[in-house]
């Protein structure tokens, strides 16, 4: 298993056993204990496979995908994804304009079968591993920071009300 990326230490919990080599697998929980969260979104979604998920928004020309944990039990959001911090380009994102601008308002998820919105959740973040990141990075990563050149997030989601799981709820390349 690799390190968790830095946005997610203070909010996920390693999952027993469930990472592979270039993997880090860890249940969201907040500080305080929580692990009931109301799963924000920008909103846009599509339909794949029959199933509707979230989707990068674009509004106004800009390009949005934004995933936010919020903590039922004590209200602090902890950032997922951010596609302005951990997008296209196989690293973390450096643009400081793209980095400060107006983030579109957030929605809450509802559950496909209930439409409750508290869910417990799971991220796994898949990477190429320390070597090729730190070489591809041209000496922006280390063997300190490499994991933050994460590939891909999956988030995984199981609704508190019903039950139901939402497997594969965030499925986003980041290179």
């Amino acid at each position: 298993m690799i390190p968790a990326p830095r946005h997610l230490r203070n909010c996920t919990v390693p999952a027993d056993n469930e990472a592979e080599e270039f993997e880090y697998v860890g249940k969201v929980k907040c500080a305080c204990g929580g692990q009931k969260f109301q799963m924000l979104h920008t909103g846009a979604t599509h339909i794949v496979r029959g199933e509707t998920i979230p989707c990068v928004a674009e509004i106004d020309g800009g390009f949005f995908l934004r995933i936010v944990a919020k903590c039922e039990q004590c209200g602090i959001e902890h950032l997922l994804l951010d596609m302005d911090f951990h997008g296209w380009n196989g690293f973390v994102c450096h643009n400081k304009k793209q980095s400060q601008r107006a983030r579109p308002p957030l929605v809450a998820w509802g559950c496909r079968e209930c439409a409750k919105t508290a869910f417990e959740s799971q991220v796994t973040i898949s990477s190429e591993g320390e070597e090729d990141a730190i070489e591809e990075a041209d000496g922006d990563l280390d063997e300190t920071n490499w994991q933050e050149a994460f590939s891909w997030i999956d988030i995984d989601l199981h609704c508190c009300a019903c039950g139901d799981e939402h497997t594969g709820w965030i499925s986003y390349e980041t290179m």
